[in-house]
This record gives C-alpha cells, structure tokens and sequence, in this order.
C-alpha cells in the first residue's frame, strides 16, 4: 500500500482520497483552499468539511 503524503501533494481534481483530520481517516475530495490560511479544504461524505495534513490513494476494490 501506498504511503501517507503531504496533503499539499493531493490531487486537486475531484479524485476520490483517504485523508487524515487528526481525528481519523476519511473517503473525502478536494473542495477549494481557505482563502485566509490558504490550506487545502477537504469534504468528507456527509461531514462538513475538514482540513487534512495527510493523504494516500484509494486502495482498488476487492475482485470478486
């Protein structure tokens, strides 16, 4: 499995990503960066958003 990454490395375009919050891991996608920090704003499904330091790909789904 892939390692976790600086969330300033993330892609940008919508691709689903595991993040990490700080107070756990989440399926989320990139939202927009705040404009007064300037860091990247994450949207979780079906949490507001979050700010994230970490990320790393999703894993493939498992074959039947």
């Amino acid at each position: 499995m892939t390692q976790w990454q600086d969330i300033a490395t993330a892609p940008k375009d919508g691709t689903e990503v595991l993040i990490w919050d700080g107070c756990g891991v989440r399926v989320a996608t990139y939202m927009h960066d705040d404009e007064k920090t300037g860091e990247p704003v994450w949207f979780p499904e079906g949490l507001p958003f979050v700010r994230a330091s970490h990320w790393m790909p999703l894993p493939p789904p498992p074959t039947p």
